[in-house]
């Protein structure tokens, strides 16, 4: 658990503190510098548990229900609990942070499928493989037309 010393602090300090400190997050231009800055200022717990508290609102926004985020991050049904009042009670630029980060990575996997697309395309596969992925799709097709012909 984080510590927070008791010796008080004046009012006009601690928020000197939080503007430098908002400052210098804003400085940060890259992903690799980021991590630096935090690896440098933050302990190795401080890191986990602000990754963890992230990952936990990144998946209720996508849905998951309390029982898989809490055996996929490892965290109490209180600390889901507190994370999903958070969302529900104004935390807006939490919210937007997530919701690009979910289009960046989804960004990426278009991505990955069009580089995967490109190489089953090109010449570097041989005629009997791409006819073997093409019998392929085709079967997930069918099975997916039975299973939604089903519902």
């Amino acid at each position: 658990m984080v510590k927070v010393s008791r010796v008080s602090i004046n009012k006009q300090r601690l928020a000197q503190f939080y503007d430098d400190f908002w400052s210098a997050i804003a400085l940060l231009e890259t992903k690799q510098e980021a991590r630096g800055f935090f690896f440098d200022l933050l302990t190795h717990t401080e890191r986990k548990m602000l990754a963890k508290r992230l990952q936990v609102a990144i998946m209720l926004i996508e849905g998951y229900d309390y029982q898989k985020i809490k055996s996929y991050v490892r965290v109490t049904d209180q600390t889901i609990a507190r994370i999903n009042n958070w969302l529900n009670t104004g935390a807006i630029d939490l919210i937007k942070i997530i919701e690009r980060l979910l289009q960046l990575k989804e960004k990426k996997l278009v991505k990955q499928i069009a580089g995967k697309e490109k190489f089953l395309a090109g010449d570097l596969l041989s005629p009997a493989i791409k006819d073997g992925l093409e019998i392929i799709a085709r079967h997930l097709k069918k099975k997916a037309k039975i299973k939604s012909v089903l519902k």
